[in-house]
C-alpha cells in the first residue's frame, strides 16, 4: 500500500532488499569475534563448489562484483569494514 501511495503521489517507491543472517561452520558471523567471510572468499567458494562459473563473475570496481547464477544476477558489494551486501539484480 505504501508503494502504491508513493507512486500515485509521484514519488519513487522504496526498493525492497531481502537479507538474512548467515551461519558459518564456526557459528554466526561476527566481526567482533573475527568470524566473517570476505567478498573475495565468498566468490572463490562459489567457484570452487561449481555454483558459479568464473566467466560469470564480473568485477565492476574494487567494491562491487556482479555474479550470474543460472538466469539470476546478483550484486555483491563490500559494505562497511568486513561486511558484504548481496542484492538481486533484475534481468
Amino acid at each position: 500500500q505504501l508503494s502504491l501511495a508513493l507512486d500515485l503521489s509521484g514519488n519513487r517507491a522504496p526498493e525492497v532488499v531481502f537479507y538474512e543472517f548467515i551461519d558459518l561452520p564456526e557459528g554466526s558471523m561476527s566481526t567482533r569475534r573475527g568470524v566473517f567471510v570476505s567478498v573475495d572468499e565468498f566468490i572463490e567458494d562459489l567457484i570452487e563448489k561449481n555454483i558459479v562459473e568464473p566467466e560469470n563473475v564480473f568485477e565492476i570496481d574494487d567494491d562491487i562484483t556482479h555474479v550470474k547464477i543460472d538466469d539470476y544476477m546478483f550484486s555483491i558489494e563490500k559494505w562497511q569494514e568486513k561486511k558484504i551486501k548481496v542484492s538481486y539484480i533484475n534481468k
